[in-house]
């Protein structure tokens, strides 16, 4: 499934085992989406059971980014972060702390050339994030 936002088709369709290796994202700038799937809907992590989603954007590197959220989410895990970032109980900290990396899946929402707009970015973002909160029930912010 896809959302059409000024004309910037934006990839909504996570399903639980076709998230993207790593190694495989783009090096262009986008907006991309981690989902982590609860092991366990009463784990107490987030606000429900639902898988948990995070939606993040690039300025000049998807992979990069994400190779970036790689080594913290892996951090929390191994508590080998800097004490600030471990003592952080939000949804995603809590996940990161309990599965690392292996808990998340990574999708592209888009690597429209037109990405390299930072505004465009985050106006896609902002549309994306609307779409979580609003007009869907399986997945939580």
């Amino acid at each position: 499934m896809f959302l059409n936002f000024e004309g910037i088709e934006l990839n909504v369709n996570w399903v639980k085992g076709e998230g993207l290796d790593p190694n495989s994202l783009p090096t262009s700038p986008g907006v991309f989406v981690e989902v982590y799937w609860r092991p366990k809907p009463d784990e107490g992590i987030g606000e429900t059971g639902k898988p948990g989603v995070r939606i993040g954007q690039a300025g000049k590197s998807i992979r990069a980014n994400i190779r970036h959220d790689i080594r913290w989410f892996e951090g929390m895990k191994n508590r080998t972060e800097k004490q600030e970032q471990l003592r952080r109980t939000l949804p995603i900290a809590m996940a990161a702390k309990a599965t690392g990396k292996d808990g998340f899946e990574f999708y592209v929402a888009s690597d429209n050339p037109r990405l390299e707009n930072k505004n465009l970015r985050q106006r896609c973002k902002s549309r994306l994030f609307d779409f979580i909160r609003k007009e869907q029930e399986e997945f939580e912010d």
